[in-house]
């Protein structure tokens, strides 16, 4: 079943050193499997397929030791990966399912799971496991088309994602009456298709990523610290790009305190109730130690913004996220340009990756 490591010449880490989507995998893999060895048909041929099931592309992959067993519900199928589907045919309620990251996945009264993403962990004794694996055989998966609404929490972070409103995205911090909105949509100039989304839900951090096409997407990562939004794009065809990303502020941090560093410039005063024009201090705050092209902003009792530099190649200018008002409205924003390349291949593509850790 482990055939696939050195499957197309890759290898566990990527080019910046850290450990490969897959190696994590397999890394999560071992965790729930410790000691245990692969079960397998020693006179049926070699593959690295599992066990079939009633679903096409849907295959069991057992492991045990002396007393336990760990079955892996794994796919070959692209469509099913990172969707959610609907698992049945099996009654669950005695195989205690897993998600990906060992969470418990609730069972349905009729013995059916949602499968947030493949794959999946089943637990049984070791004797057990024969029955278990025949049983396996009418599993039977369908996928659940994309919903247009989204949830994930984190600590007193929360992030509601409505692909059927004006801006997709609301980042919220507190809970109850205390709760506040910090950032009110997302807004991109040119307009963009709408995006899919994929959100993955963990016992402390959870993940949603907005993809707009195969070379961009905004990827945010909730965690009780606050909330990372990383915004890509990839350039891929000969001809400029010029593309404008704004995470618009709530409109609570109006009339407030507001200190903003850009480089060296400290800027600071209180903002008027519309974000208007800064009552400008008469002797701001001394600059703090920021990375060079990095900048922040603090608003009192409100929200803080690390905003770092870009990364990337052929992109202009050099800052990324920054503080500015318009309209009454305040916005975090990189107005950035993708410099066209020429010839073809991945090696002369023009890249960018924005970030913002709000809190």
């Amino acid at each position: 079943q482990c055939a696939y490591l050195p499957f197309a010449g890759k290898t566990g880490v990527e080019f910046d050193n850290s450990p490969s989507v897959g190696w994590q995998g397999l890394t999560i893999l071992k965790s729930q499997i410790p000691n245990m060895r692969a079960v397998r048909d020693p006179a049926a041929e070699f593959s690295i397929l599992g066990l079939p099931t009633d679903s096409e592309g849907l295959y069991a992959y057992p492991f045990r030791d002396a007393q336990r067993a760990v079955v892996v519900v794994a796919t070959s199928e692209e469509g099913l990966l990172d969707r959610p589907c609907q698992m049945k045919g099996v009654d669950f309620r005695a195989l205690a399912p897993a998600d990906f990251y060992g969470n418990p996945i609730p069972v349905a009264a009729d013995g059916s799971i949602l499968a947030r993403e493949l794959p999946i962990y089943l637990h049984a004794k070791a004797s057990e496991l024969p029955r278990v694996l025949a049983s396996l055989r009418g599993l039977k998966i369908a996928a659940i088309a994309q919903s247009d609404r989204y949830h994930i929490e984190a600590g007193d972070y929360a992030l509601d994602i409505d692909l059927s409103s004006e801006g997709y995205l609301r980042l919220w911090r507190g809970r109850g009456e205390r709760r506040v909105l910090l950032v009110d949509r997302l807004v991109i100039a040119p307009a963009m298709e709408k995006p899919a989304v994929h959100v993955t839900k963990g016992r402390i951090a959870s993940t949603a990523n907005l993809s707009f096409g195969k070379f961009s997407g905004l990827n945010v990562n909730l965690s009780p610290e606050g909330c990372e939004f990383s915004w890509d794009w990839r350039n891929t065809v000969v001809k400029e790009i010029r593309q404008k990303v704004r995470l618009r502020v709530g409109a609570a941090g109006a009339g407030r305190h507001l200190v903003v560093q850009e480089g060296a410039v400290v800027k600071a005063g209180k903002l008027r109730e519309d974000y208007g024009a800064l009552a400008a201090d008469a002797t701001p705050p001394a600059p703090e130690n920021l990375a060079p092209n990095s900048a922040r902003v603090v608003i009192k009792d409100f929200l803080a913004c690390d905003l770092a530099a870009p990364s990337g190649k052929g992109f202009s200018p050099e800052t990324g996220f920054l503080w500015r008002v318009q309209d009454g409205q305040a916005f975090l924003e990189a107005n950035y340009t993708l410099l066209p390349y020429a010839g073809g291949g991945s090696r002369g593509a023009q890249s960018i990756n924005l970030k913002a850790f709000i809190k």
